[in-house]
């Protein structure tokens, strides 16, 4: 028979932003009982058991889920979980925030359980000093490894779903969050959660940045997050390509580049002064001249481009309702998911191009 796990218990409750107050008030029970039984100290009755359920809104089963439970606030153990995020958020907030990630780790990790994911590619690791310091160096070795064609990067969200990166949209509930990756190099493909209110190009810069943390971060490091920028900025634009497009570097003309590399104009625009082809005083100038048009919080939507879309976790979740026979309710029980979980897992029907097996 299944026993009460009391870490699951801890994130329930953390994922639905609620204090052990709160929940406590909410459950009926004192903060005393609450607190010993998410410490481990008491088990839950039945009647108390219910009340979870239903005021935290997980299934039975949920907690009883026996996996190995990781904190991110207290410590990554396994994981290396790392943040692309532009101001600091409350620490209710963040705390809610990794438990939901958490949770959806597991229903990920569950769907993964059963099927054989067989990736195309494979994902190349270096050290700092591998590489000496050189984010142009790392970027080039990653693109040579995948055998990648000059120029801009053409669908970066295949790319990366080539090499086995599960890229999950998911809602921050803020938009100063960007994305974060879970994962471990021995028992894990990367999970790779990006703010799913992100424009295209912020998109791929950001996914270019996160797969810098993968290849370069096993151990954390001050500048790793200047390091990642550097990454992502030179996979997406190497500078052996685009030093003759930045050539004469104007606004306007980084309105028509924007649209063949597919990075923002702020970007461009420092990619330029970082190969030298304007000099620092035009940049400065240039980016007052970004700052009055107000394309700093916006750029025109003249210059947009559709957002990539990502196919793997859809298809993850087709295998097991046409390979699997499993019904939309079997799904749903499986991953302790409601329906509104399920659609936010599932995205958009597309055609496919699937890496997955069933194991025999």
């Amino acid at each position: 028979m299944n026993t009460f796990n009391h870490d699951m218990l801890i994130l329930a409750r953390e994922s639905r932003g609620l204090s052990q107050t709160d929940a406590s008030k909410a459950i009926g029970i004192t903060q005393g009982t609450l607190s010993k039984i998410e410490s481990g100290l008491i088990m839950p009755s039945t009647d108390q058991m219910s009340l979870f359920s239903s005021v935290l809104s997980y299934p039975a089963s949920f907690f009883q889920n026996q996996e190995r439970q990781y904190s991110y606030g207290s410590g990554t153990q396994d994981f290396h979980f790392m943040y692309r995020k532009q101001a600091k958020h409350s620490i209710k907030h963040m705390k809610k925030t990794e438990a939901r990630l958490n949770v959806c780790r597991l229903r990920v990790e569950r769907l993964l359980r059963q099927v054989q994911l067989e990736p195309a590619l494979s994902i190349p690791f270096f050290t700092i000093s591998e590489v000496e310091g050189d984010m142009g160096l790392a970027a080039s070795m990653v693109r040579m490894a995948w055998n990648m064609p000059s120029g801009p990067v053409q669908d970066l969200v295949t790319w990366l779903e080539d090499a086995g990166c599960i890229l999950i949209p998911f809602d921050f509930e803020s938009d100063k969050i960007c994305a974060t990756t879970i994962f471990n190099r021995n028992s894990m493909p990367p999970f790779i959660f990006y703010n799913k209110g992100m424009s295209a190009d912020r998109m791929r810069f950001t996914l270019a940045h996160e797969l810098g943390h993968i290849v370069l971060h096993t151990n954390p490091n001050p500048d790793m997050e200047e390091q990642a920028n550097n990454f992502a900025s030179n996979f997406l634009s190497p500078s052996r390509d685009i030093y003759n497009d930045l050539q004469d570097f104007s606004l306007e003309k980084a309105v028509l580049l924007k649209r063949k590399w597919k990075i923002s104009i702020a970007s461009l625009t420092y990619r330029a002064k970082q190969l030298e082809t304007i000099s620092d005083s035009k940049y400065q100038k240039l980016f007052m001249d970004i700052s009055k048009r107000g394309w700093r919080m916006e750029e025109p939507s003249y210059t947009t481009f559709p957002r990539e879309k990502p196919l793997l976790l859809n298809e993850l979740l087709e295998l097991y309702s046409k390979d699997l026979g499993y019904s939309p309710k079997e799904i749903s029980e499986f991953l302790w998911a409601s329906s509104h979980d399920l659609d936010e897992l599932r995205g958009t029907e597309l055609p496919q191009r699937t890496k997955l097996k069933v194991l025999a």
